[in-house]
């Protein structure tokens, strides 16, 4: 199960963070108006350390949305960088 349907219904911070209408807007202006929260996560890095995630690419019908939960500085934690689509 993802984070999001494990947190108590009451106070899913999550869900209400992953609908708020300014990100449902954006998703649907590049991908249409069914947009779908197929799964939630927590990537739970430490400051000075961690994994270095290789570059990937998306599946063909399936997006990722990144949202930190924390204000950073790019000279402290690096920079998530993305690469447009050559079609």
């Amino acid at each position: 199960m993802s984070l999001h349907q494990l947190l108590p219904h009451t106070n899913n911070w999550l869900w209400r963070l992953a609908t708020q209408p300014m990100l449902l807007d954006m998703l649907s202006f590049h991908y249409g108006e069914r947009v779908t929260l197929f799964s939630s996560q927590l990537a739970v890095k430490a400051q000075q350390g961690g994994t270095e995630t290789p570059w990937h690419q998306d599946g063909e019908r399936c997006r990722t949305v990144w949202i930190p939960l924390v204000c950073h500085m790019l000279h402290d934690f690096g920079c998530q960088i993305t690469i447009p689509c050559i079609c």
